[in-house]
C-alpha cells in the first residue's frame, strides 16, 4: 500500500509536468488541479514552501507517510476534505489516524467527488474490511459537465437528456437520502456541523463534528482545512473511528477463527 513506484512517460525534462495516466483520469483526476510531476521513485509530487509535499501514489490513492502494513485493510473516501487539499502528506488528519490506529488505512479519496463516486469506489474495493466517508456539503452535487465513469454515467446522460443548463446540478434530498442508505455496514461517516450535513443526518447516521472556520484552521487561499485544522479534525473523530475499526478488525479475526475450526 505505501509503494510509489511508477513508470514515468519519455520526455525531454527530468519530470514530466502536468502528465496525468489514463487510470487517473478514469478516476476523475484532472490534470490542472495541481502542476505534479512525475518521479520514478515517488510518484505524483507537488511541491511548494506553503503546502510542502503532497504525494499521489501509482494506483491513485494519496500517499500516507505513516500507514502500516496490517491484515485488517481500512478504506478512506470522499473528496478533496478526505483526501487533504494543499496539506503536507503527513499533516492530513488520514495521515494523523494512520500513526494511531491498529489497522492499514489507504486514503481512496479524490478531490471533487460526490456521493455517487463514492459508492463507486466503495464497490471496487469489496475486498477491504471498513471504510471510513468524510461527508461533505457538496457532496451531493454533480459536474456534469465532466467525463461520466462507471455506475454513475446513467445520471449525466440523464442530465443531458433534460437539457439542464447548469454545470453542477445537486440531486434532490430524498435521492441524497436513498443513496445514503446504500453505504454499506462497515462504514463509519462523519461531517462537519454545516445544514447540509445535519439534514442528512436527520436520516442517516452521520457523527457530527464541529466546522473550525476561522483564519486559524483554513488554508490561505480556501475554506480547506490547514494542517491546524487537520489536527482538529483527528482529534474530533479518533475515540469514534478506533473503536469502530477495532469493532471491524475484531469481527475479522473471529471470522478467520470460526472458518479455521
Amino acid at each position: 500500500t505505501t509503494t510509489r513506484s511508477l513508470t514515468c512517460p519519455p520526455c525531454a525534462m527530468p519530470s514530466c509536468v502536468f502528465w496525468v495516466p489514463l487510470h487517473f483520469i478514469l478516476r476523475g483526476w484532472r490534470s490542472t488541479l495541481h502542476p505534479f510531476y512525475c518521479d520514478k521513485s515517488k510518484s505524483f509530487i507537488h511541491k511548494s514552501a506553503e503546502y510542502g509535499t503532497i504525494t499521489i501514489n501509482e494506483n491513485t490513492t494519496r500517499y500516507l507517510p505513516d500507514a502500516h502494513d496490517h491484515a485488517c485493510k481500512i478504506a478512506i473516501v470522499g473528496d478533496s476534505m478526505a483526501w487533504g487539499w494543499e496539506v503536507d502528506d503527513h499533516d492530513t488528519w488520514a495521515n494523523l489516524l494512520a500513526s494511531h490506529v491498529d489497522a492499514e488505512l489507504v486514503n481512496w479519496a479524490v478531490p471533487g467527488y460526490n456521493l455517487l463516486q463514492v459508492l463507486e469506489t466503495i464497490d471496487q474495493l469489496q475486498s477491504y474490511d471498513g471504510f471510513i466517508y468524510l461527508f461533505f456539503e457538496n457532496d451531493g452535487d454533480i459536474d456534469h459537465t465532466a467525463g461520466a465513469v462507471a455506475s454513475w454515467s446513467a445520471i449525466v446522460t440523464h442530465l443531458h437528456a433534460q437539457q439542464v443548463q447548469h454545470d453542477i446540478y445537486t440531486l434532490p434530498d430524498e435521492q441524497m437520502r436513498e443513496l445514503l442508505t446504500t453505504l454499506p455496514r462497515n462504514i463509519f461517516v462523519f461531517g462537519f456541523s454545516l445544514p447540509y450535513t445535519r439534514r442528512m443526518a436527520a436520516f442517516y447516521p452521520i457523527h457530527i463534528i464541529p466546522f473550525y472556520d476561522s483564519a486559524y484552521h483554513l488554508n490561505s487561499t480556501d475554506w480547506h482545512p490547514n494542517p491546524m485544522g487537520h489536527r482538529l479534525i483527528f482529534e474530533a473523530v479518533y475515540g469514534q473511528i478506533s473503536t469502530f475499526i477495532n469493532q471491524v478488525c475484531a469481527s475479522k479475526t473471529q471470522s478467520r477463527s470460526v472458518y479455521a475450526q
